[in-house]
């Protein structure tokens, strides 16, 4: 119904509707991110449940502007364990692939870094030579920064996908 009533107004005015629109979205899973661990675990993940349009939404219109790298990078980081424990979180991988290849991904190289540890859990269900060249560059750029936070997770991820491949 929103979406409608956004396309009845004059461009500018919606892409202004939009940007916001995305802003609050990305708030919002930013917002829920660190209670979906934990005893509120199912209150979040039920206002995720609710706000997947929403959110959906927020992604296809941050990958679709200038600018928009950071929040797709932003929404997938802070959704990865929503993803993971939801059956349709593989919806989130075509926005977060496209961001991640653009130049200014890289802007952020800590939050780059987090984004691919992510889409190597949710490539490896489809594409695993993927999800393995997205681990494979967490490390090396984890090892560069010399994070160890992001060095452990980038490890994990891409062992953990050796070991589905066969290659353990």
């Amino acid at each position: 119904f929103a979406a409608e009533r956004v396309a009845e107004v004059a461009a500018d005015e919606a892409a202004v509707v939009a940007a916001a629109h995305c802003r609050y979205y990305v708030s919002v899973a930013e917002g829920a991110a660190p209670y979906l661990r934990g005893p509120d675990q199912g209150r979040w993940f039920g206002r995720l449940d609710t706000d997947q349009v929403n959110l959906r939404c927020a992604a296809r219109y941050a990958s679709g502007v200038p600018g928009g790298t950071e929040q797709v990078l932003r929404l997938a980081v802070a959704q990865d364990r929503y993803w993971l424990a939801r059956p349709h979180g593989w919806e989130g991988v075509a926005p977060l692939v496209s961001a991640l290849e653009r130049p200014d991904a890289r802007t952020d190289p800590v939050l780059f870094g987090r984004a691919l540890t992510v889409a190597v859990l949710m490539s490896r269900v489809f594409n695993m030579a993927s999800a393995q060249r997205y681990g494979e560059q967490a490390v090396e750029l984890a090892r560069r920064l010399d994070n160890n936070r992001l060095l452990i997770a980038a490890l994990a991820v891409l062992s953990s996908t050796y070991y589905f491949a066969g290659r353990a």
